[in-house]
């Protein structure tokens, strides 16, 4: 009779060996490398023939998108993902989602979330784009309602693409859309590249700390905080439309744009120096800016019904031609000197208040001339009442021209000025022109005579000196008729470039021609010559006026406004020198 119990135990003893021998083996599961095949444009996720393994990816998968548009519907989950060639991968709809464990790399790729999809890219350590666009703007993420993209992960954003045409790598956040870039410390897009957040929805950027050629644009009722923020260079912080941007560490900012139109709309409480770029608050603005000590080429634009309160504000200067501050108050209690700083007031921006200043300067040479004070419409005024001394010191610069000018009704109120300093060949014209317009100097003693200081009222302008004494003409020397048709010139060239649209070219246009045909007859001594030389020079104020006025609405580059001032301001000059 058979050993039944010792067959068992022989069985056991063979399957103990055996077991380990098959652990051995028996192939190991390893991810699989899925690449799409599918259509460029119209793919979706759960097409199995799409794809390189005729099976939708799974959990364990490694994918790979060039160049194609691919839709998620539902819910997915890949190990690694790589997007490039410019591909976009679409998370849109009710429970449509995509979750990568693994690696990722989305430097080439784009992202579109919309209607409630979900993405988490969270393992992406960097983004850095080195693809050329097709376009002038890379819509790299998108996200509508609903919608959410998690890059938490990522530290450092960059373009680095030297080869390619000029391009901006955008992040747009809809309302009710959401990006998480919490991890994100840096933002560098190498020139001539830009990167632009437009954000309406959320976006946690809670550990930036430096950014470079960056804007951000807030949006609707969205507000942004960057907490972390040290350093903003060569960008824009604009809150237009939107509510509110906070960066309470950021002490400096270079070349940087700020825009506002919301009670607060920028707080920037620990910043006490800006250096180039500008500053401008649409009406509603009230910002305030407590650390700021010092401004540097920095032109401002404050409209009416707009204040920006600076109280440690004590040096407002320029190094170069054409920074312009334009309208609005200026609460700067600390403030007593303004060296080489435009002022005019227009239309919206008809007021300037800067009664604590006691001296104003200008240091400044260049071929363009030196520079203007200029009120330009019924109602509007600037306010230096507080203003004794007014110096122009340029020794070694030509016998260019400084304009202090009122047309169309407006009003310098230079009341308190008593001296005026000139050390070089350089002219000051005082000119008030058209009904209205008034600049007082009642309290004016101590000045060049003429004809380094010239007083010029014209159709009904009025200049109110000591005594009541009116204004006087001075003359100059010739040769100048050459130097404002170049500026003419190059005004008109402007007018038919970009960012002036056809309502500016026009109106200015007109004033351009007519000073262009009165300049014929406006050199020599003659009073036909003086009478055309008070033409021009009137032609050429309201000029400078309307190029504020129709600003951003009709000249929309502030450059292109800039050029436009700096060629009026020299053109002014040579007026001077007829």
């Amino acid at each position: 009779m058979p050993n039944v119990r010792a067959e068992r135990a022989s069985s056991r003893a063979c399957l103990a060996i055996a077991l380990p021998l098959l652990l051995l083996t028996a192939p190991t599961a390893r991810a699989a490398s899925v690449s799409w095949v599918g259509p460029a444009v119209g793919g979706s996720w759960t097409d199995a023939m799409s794809w390189s393994g005729m099976a939708v990816p799974t959990a364990g998968d490694d994918v790979t998108i060039v160049g194609a548009n691919v839709a998620v519907g539902d819910a997915e989950a890949v190990n690694g993902l790589t997007l490039s060639g410019d591909a976009l991968l679409n998370v849109s709809g009710v429970g449509a989602s995509l979750t990568v464990s693994g690696p990722a790399n989305i430097d080439s790729g784009r992202l579109f979330v919309m209607d409630s999809g979900q993405l988490d890219l969270s393992t992406v350590g960097a983004v850095n784009r080195t693809l050329c666009g097709s376009t002038a703007a890379i819509d790299f993420i998108t996200v509508g309602a609903g919608g959410s993209v998690d890059l938490s992960g990522v530290k450092t954003l960059a373009v680095n693409a030297p080869s390619c045409s000029q391009f901006d790598l955008s992040i747009s956040i809809f309302a009710g859309g959401s990006v998480d870039l919490s991890g994100l410390q840096s933002i560098a897009p190498a020139a001539p590249h830009t990167v632009t957040f437009n954000v309406a929805g959320a976006v946690d950027l809670q550990k930036l700390a430096t950014a470079t050629a960056t804007t951000v644009n807030v949006q609707e009722a969205a507000t942004v905080s960057l907490p972390s923020l040290t350093s903003f260079q060569s960008g824009t912080l604009d809150v237009i439309s939107g509510q509110q941007l906070t960066a309470n560490a950021l002490t400096q900012a270079s070349d940087t744009m700020f825009f506002a139109s919301t009670d607060q709309g920028l707080v920037m409480n620990a910043l006490t120096s800006v250096s180039g770029g500008g500053i401008f608050l649409n009406t509603g603005a009230h910002i305030m800016l407590p650390a700021l000590t010092t401004l540097l080429d920095v032109p401002m634009q404050i409209q009416d019904g707009a204040e920006l309160d600076a109280p440690a504000l004590t040096s407002y200067t320029a190094d170069r031609v054409g920074v312009l501050l334009s309208g609005g108050v200026l609460n700067a209690p600390a403030l007593r000197n303004l060296s080489n700083i435009d002022l005019t007031v227009s239309k919206t921006v008809s007021m300037m208040s800067l009664p604590g200043v006691t001296s104003y300067s200008w240091t400044l040479c260049s071929p363009m001339g030196l520079g203007t004070i200029l009120a330009g419409d019924t109602g509007s005024k600037i306010d230096l009442s507080g203003v004794q001394m007014f110096t122009i010191d340029v020794p070694g610069c030509g016998p260019l021209a400084f304009n202090i000018g009122a047309v169309s009704g407006g009003t310098v109120d230079l009341s308190g000025l008593k001296t005026i300093v000139m050390t070089g060949p350089q002219e000051l014209a005082i000119v008030a022109t058209d009904p209205g317009s008034v600049i007082d100097l009642s309290s004016l003693t101590t000045f060049p005579p003429s004809p380094k200081v010239i007083f010029e009222e014209i159709n009904s302008g009025q200049i109110i000196r000591p005594g009541g004494a009116p204004g006087g003409g001075g003359g100059g020397g010739g040769g100048g008729a050459g130097t404002i048709r170049m500026s003419i010139s190059d005004m008109q060239s402007l007018l038919a470039g970009a960012g002036v649209d056809k309502h500016a070219r026009k109106k200015l246009g007109a004033l351009l021609t007519k000073a262009d045909r009165k300049l014929t007859t406006a050199s020599g001594t003659s009073k036909r010559a003086k009478r055309a030389r008070n033409q021009v020079r009137s032609l050429l104020l309201h000029f400078a006026a309307l190029v504020r006025k129709l600003q951003p609405k009709h000249i929309t580059d502030p450059a292109i406004g800039a050029a436009l001032a700096a060629d009026a301001a020299g053109a002014l000059q040579g007026v001077s020198t007829l």
